[in-house]
């Protein structure tokens, strides 16, 4: 049986790697567009700056899935409880 917080990161982590599976998606699929075709007369549609746009939209994608990740790791609070003076501490 899971706890309610060992749900809760199975949940974050699912959504976290469908978005970057998206964003890598996309970044690819623009490459491809960019770099390996290679249409030549098409009339009022250019495929080549197509793949520019996908591949900046994935990148800002890429870095606005990972930047929240690295913030949240490096800021993990742990509290400690307070422990009761022993008889040598309360005297002095």
């Amino acid at each position: 049986m899971t706890s309610p917080g060992q749900r809760e990161r199975v949940h974050l982590t699912k959504g976290l790697s469908m978005r970057l599976g998206t964003a890598l998606t996309l970044i690819a699929l623009g490459a491809i567009l960019e770099f390996a075709v290679a249409v030549r007369d098409t009339h009022g549609f250019d495929v080549n700056p197509a793949g520019a746009i996908l591949m900046v939209v994935g990148i800002v994608g890429l870095l606005a899935e990972l930047a929240p990740v690295s913030i949240r790791r490096r800021t993990d609070v742990i509290g400690r409880t307070p422990v009761a003076p022993t008889a040598y501490e309360a005297r002095y």
